[in-house]
């Protein structure tokens, strides 16, 4: 009796291990299904209505499909297009510098959805095209609010976006850095490590941002609302939708209004930080009395010797510029070669 008992237990404790293991696999087969779905969520392009289009597919944003610009690698369409900065981004850049920058709420207010559609299927028929939009503004008849949409359109369909996803707990903690000079320090070093293509992209449109900033008595864009604007756009979370980045944007808007502010100086090499932080050290030493400050030398021992130190450091910036140049060169000559 009790060994069939003992029998009977044993049977229910194996069926229960088995069906808890069943259950896990079931659990981890959805979490993986969930993840692609996420993944192809932020690599479709939206459609007029602004939603994700089930009918699409991330094969489309292939390499072996020539002519797609939206969601396509940035590295890869730039190789296309033979440019530092894809074109979509620096014809609607100019467009907006010239007819859109006093433009009230440009970037904030949303542009003509079907006018946005249709610039985009324009873009995507061949990546090496030129467009000239003055030309289709006579047709198409768009405002500044519908260059700046699709801006946002195509940095947002980027399969990642341009500060990467591995980078977004360094950036949590530069968030929570006190001192304003400690994040730009932080931010410039991170943009350093960036892939050449996203730096490059990147600075170019923090410099628009700053740009159209300096017009906010007319466009009534100061750097806060820009940030606002672009912070779900340019970083989010892994596995995060727009929207959900739209709602968590909270966290990245006072680093998003930093980098626009700082632009200058993330546009530097490190070497030009570094000097930039030794001139603002001489001036210190300059409004102190050099003999009680450091007992050491004369005001004009003090000056030779942060003269010769400075001296140093812009002789290192000039070769570290020749070799970044040289190394560009090449990088120029090795793409011409590959394309012939």
């Amino acid at each position: 009796m009790f060994k069939k008992k003992d029998k009977e237990a044993k049977e229910r404790e194996k069926k229960e291990k088995q069906e808890k293991k069943e259950r896990k696999e079931k659990e981890k087969q959805e979490k993986k299904e969930k993840k692609e779905k996420d993944k192809s969520r932020l690599s479709l392009p939206p459609t007029p209505s602004g939603k994700i289009s089930s009918s699409a597919s991330t094969s489309s944003f292939s390499s072996g499909l020539h002519g797609v610009v939206f969601g396509r690698e940035l590295e890869e369409l730039l190789d296309v297009q033979g440019q530092d900065v894809p074109l979509i981004v620096s014809d609607g850049a100019n467009w907006i510098r010239k007819n859109g920058i006093d433009e009230e709420g440009i970037f904030r207010i949303s542009g003509d959805k079907s006018h946005i559609e249709k610039l985009k299927q324009i873009y995507d028929k061949d990546a090496k095209e030129k467009v000239d939009l003055s030309a289709l503004e006579k047709t198409i008849s768009f405002s500044p609010h519908t260059i700046a949409g699709l801006l946002k359109m195509y940095i947002r369909t980027l399969p990642q976006p341009l500060l990467p996803y591995k980078h977004y707990a360094t950036l949590v903690k530069i968030q929570g850095e006190k001192e304003k000079n400690v994040k730009l320090k932080h931010l410039h070093d991170l943009i350093q490590t960036l892939p050449l293509a996203n730096k490059r992209l990147l600075l170019y449109l923090l410099r628009l941002m700053n740009d159209i900033s300096k017009h906010k008595d007319k466009n009534m864009m100061s750097i806060v609302a820009l940030a606002t604007c672009w912070a779900p756009n340019l970083l989010r979370e892994e596995h995060e939708t727009y929207e959900e980045a739209m709602q968590n944007s909270s966290t990245f808007i006072p680093i998003m209004d930093l980098m626009i502010e700082g632009v200058d100086i993330l546009e530097q090499d490190r070497y030009e930080v570094e000097i930039d932080e030794l001139r603002r050290e001489v001036a210190e030493l300059k409004r102190v009395d050099s003999k009680k400050a450091l007992g050491l030398f004369t005001p004009d021992e003090i000056k030779a010797k942060m003269a010769k130190i400075q001296e140093d450091l812009e002789a290192e910036v000039r070769r570290t510029r020749e070799l970044r140049d040289d190394n560009e060169n090449l990088a120029k000559k090795a793409k011409k070669a590959k394309q012939e």
